[in-house]
């Protein structure tokens, strides 16, 4: 049995980048002892520092190269009016003020990412970049740097919606399309229309890493659906 990495293949009896870690994904015997000593996350003194908000994503005037509107299912009736990049990043952070920063992963140097203000009626589309380091060269060594994003509970078609099995590898990019339309189903006097439910319309949603196998990356972030003007 062989795997690749980064376009090399190894024999799975050869030594390979970050194979040691391979023990913790299914541990035969439970989980490693240091996990019991030091358990993680640590503990910490509860609601000691203050909430952190993280900043409102602004959009940008256009996307090099342009997005191309034929992989999107619902670009052509939901045409993206709005455009932003977001960028995965390994970064150091602190998440609590009782122990030091750590190496993390983060959207635009932040873990959560930064809140997305989207409205209803405004279709987006979200260039995301995965600029993370590859695995021999990342300081963490518990994940995966190839990564696909879920907008949790968006109405979107499969190809914007973070498909466990649509990865991307350090150094690529994904386009998403969040048309940011509410449920609806077909009117039972005129099938070709819809009639959307405002009862509905999410107004608080999160998005996240999907990857398959690796659900746990640490790459998460807010995003905020408000009513249409």
């Amino acid at each position: 049995m062989s795997v690749m990495i980064h376009g090399k293949g190894f024999h799975r009896d050869q030594g390979w980048p970050g194979k040691h870690n391979l023990r913790y994904l299914c541990p035969p015997d439970g989980p490693p002892s240091d996990l019991e000593a030091r358990p993680s996350p640590p503990f910490t003194t509860p609601f000691l520092d203050p909430l952190f908000i993280p900043k409102i994503k602004q959009a940008v005037d256009h996307l090099t190269p342009p997005a191309e509107p034929n992989d999107h299912q619902l670009f052509q009736q939901f045409p993206a009016a709005v455009f932003y990049e977001l960028r995965e990043e390994e970064i150091r952070w602190r998440f609590h003020s009782e122990y030091g920063e750590t190496w993390t992963w983060g959207f635009d140097g932040s873990s959560p990412g930064p809140t997305f203000h989207a409205r209803y009626g405004e279709p987006v589309l979200v260039r995301r970049f995965n600029e993370l380091q590859p695995l021999w060269v990342s300081h963490l060594q518990f994940a995966l740097p190839s990564t696909t994003t879920h907008n949790h509970n968006g109405h979107q078609a499969s190809e914007s919606d973070g498909d466990p099995s649509d990865w991307i590898g350090t150094g690529d990019f994904w386009d998403h399309h969040y048309p940011n339309f509410p449920a609806s189903h077909p009117d039972p006097a005129d099938p070709p229309n819809r009639i959307y439910d405002d009862r509905e319309k999410l107004t608080t949603l999160w998005y996240h890493d999907h990857r398959m196998d690796f659900s746990s990356q640490c790459l998460r972030g807010p995003l905020r659906l408000l009513p249409a003007v």
